[in-house]
């Protein structure tokens, strides 16, 4: 019955990747662009060759073909589908398919449907979990090479966003707070050496030719707002989590509870690398900054919590909260059809 219920969870996958893909297509070509999306784009247009900034590179590649949105927006379109595929590799060798449950408990959020406003921290989100899931495995295999592809990725972050800090954090909380701290040292060491070639290599560039970036001219990567974005985008962010929340902790049974314990040594550094980020993004809230920032930790949020969980409980309350999800597509849809 296990190889039953595993090619059950992957066939569940592709057609949940499928509606997702369909979903989000629908909505980024029919809903119109956001005031901030409109700022984005006109400093990208008057900001002509700033190779760094990858975002306004699209903007101005993409805005040169032409301005409809569903083309603007094809990086944030794809962005959930690019991390539920790499969730498989997370935990594979802890479980065979139980990726693929995380996966799909990932897909299940009310987000994954809605969310396709581009913003400044979609390539962040990109790099962001990219490190990870080079950085992860790379600590469960004692893999050194994952690590320098991990910090490449983590190189990438840096210069692209000054949340970037938030995973080089997360990097160093692991590395002082998990058993083995010497090992764990010697692999975030050379992530971060990794991370410093991308870094140091951008800004000798940067030097050279001028590129820009926060790291050089940070007054300059201030974006236009045409609208309090850290409040009008909250609901998202908190839909967001009461979601996970949801997803998971209703469904606990004692059982599971105890289970859960005993797995937690197999989830810790996800759980580190999951909750630093969010703790530290949770106290700048009332300063404003940060909302959007969420959205790329949520990810291994859900990975920890499906490796503690285990395989039964998540995929039931993927099923629960795939009901809850079909609700806010369809009242999505009725607001697009009334209009």
């Amino acid at each position: 019955m296990h190889w039953f219920e595993e090619l059950r969870s992957q066939r569940m996958l592709w057609f949940l990747l499928s509606g997702v893909l369909v979903c989000r297509l629908v909505f980024a070509s029919f809903l119109p662009l956001t005031p901030e999306e409109v700022a984005l784009l006109e400093h990208a247009q008057s900001h002509p060759g700033r190779f760094a900034d990858l975002l306004a590179l699209w903007l101005q590649c993409a805005g040169g073909i032409s301005v409809h949105p569903l083309l603007l927006r094809v990086p944030q379109v794809l962005l959930p589908l690019f991390i539920a595929g790499l969730m498989p590799r997370f935990l594979s060798e802890e479980d065979e398919g139980l990726g693929h449950v995380a996966a799909l408990a990932w897909l299940c959020l009310p987000p994954q449907f809605l969310h396709i406003q581009i913003s400044s921290l979609t390539p962040l989100q990109y790099f962001v979990f990219a490190s990870v899931a080079f950085f992860y495995p790379g600590v469960r295999d004692e893999n050194h090479r994952m690590h320098i592809f991990a910090g490449l990725f983590l190189g990438l972050a840096l210069i692209t966003h000054v949340q970037g800090l938030l995973l080089a954090g997360a990097y160093l909380t692991f590395a002082l707070l998990s058993p083995g701290r010497e090992r764990r040292s010697l692999d975030v060491l050379i992530v971060f050496a990794s991370a410093a070639v991308v870094v140091l290599l951008f800004l000798l560039a940067s030097t050279v030719y001028g590129l820009p970036s926060w790291l050089t001219d940070i007054e300059s990567f201030e974006i236009p707002s045409r609208m309090n974005l850290s409040h009008t985008l909250w609901f998202v962010v908190v839909l967001t989590i009461s979601s996970g929340l949801y997803l998971f902790s209703p469904l606990m049974r004692i059982g599971d509870f105890r289970r859960a314990v005993h797995s937690l040594p197999a989830s810790r550094s996800l759980w580190i690398l999951a909750l630093f980020p969010l703790a530290v993004l949770a106290l700048l809230s009332p300063f404003g900054g940060g909302a959007l920032g969420v959205l790329s930790f949520i990810p291994l949020l859900i990975l920890s919590a499906t490796v503690l969980l285990g395989r039964e409980t998540s995929l039931r309350a993927a099923r629960w909260m795939s009901g809850v999800s079909i609700f806010a597509v369809a009242v999505q849809l009725a607001m697009l059809v009334s209009e």
